[in-house]
């Protein structure tokens, strides 16, 4: 999606909808102006930033954005950027490798946890503490988690970590569990 603030959204990352009526179009309005501060302190640090680095202060911002979502995912704005064109997901595989599943005839759990930092504990280290088989998901479930990295700790032998296709993992899961604005 086109991660940039509307005067017809609510914040980006606020994960609501837009507004409806009037109380929902004031929600809004009011999110907006808190987040607002955030955004301006943001585009002054990336200026200094600039500076530091010999840049202009200002920038001029691209000459095209392409939005690699597909259209219907994308909400409607009344601001919609001139540069901004929507061009459909982005068929791309960051490796050849396929994460095999365990062998099992339970469901299979795909977890795709962001590639972002976010100081959080992970989401790959929370699932597989609290995904077990037999407890939280049905008996002789499995679970693959596809990410970049290697596991940070003992993977159970129910679960896989590591990095594998994602059209692969996805054409056998059941369940996909990844973060919000992912590109899974």
């Amino acid at each position: 999606p086109l991660y940039r603030p509307s005067k017809g959204l609510p914040p980006v990352g606020s994960g609501l909808a837009p507004g409806v009526g009037l109380r929902g179009r004031l929600r809004d309005s009011l999110l907006r102006a808190l987040s607002a501060r955030s955004w301006r302190a943001g585009q002054r640090q990336r200026a200094a930033a600039r500076v530091g680095i010999g840049l202009p202060e200002a920038e001029r911002g691209p000459v095209r954005r392409l939005i690699a979502t597909l259209p219907a995912l994308e909400v409607p704005r009344p601001d919609w950027p001139a540069e901004a064109v929507v061009v459909g997901p982005l068929h791309y595989e960051p490796t050849n490798a396929v994460l095999r599943v365990p062998a099992g005839e339970g469901p299979v759990v795909v977890v795709a946890p962001s590639t972002a930092t976010t100081g959080a504990r992970g989401l790959a280290e929370l699932a597989l503490e609290v995904l077990v088989p037999g407890e939280v998901l049905p008996p002789g479930s499995r679970v693959a988690v596809s990410q970049l990295d290697d596991p940070v700790g003992p993977v159970p032998p129910w679960a896989v970590v590591g990095l594998g296709r994602q059209d692969e993992l996805l054409a056998g899961a059941d369940l996909l569990i990844c973060g919000g604005g992912h590109g899974t």
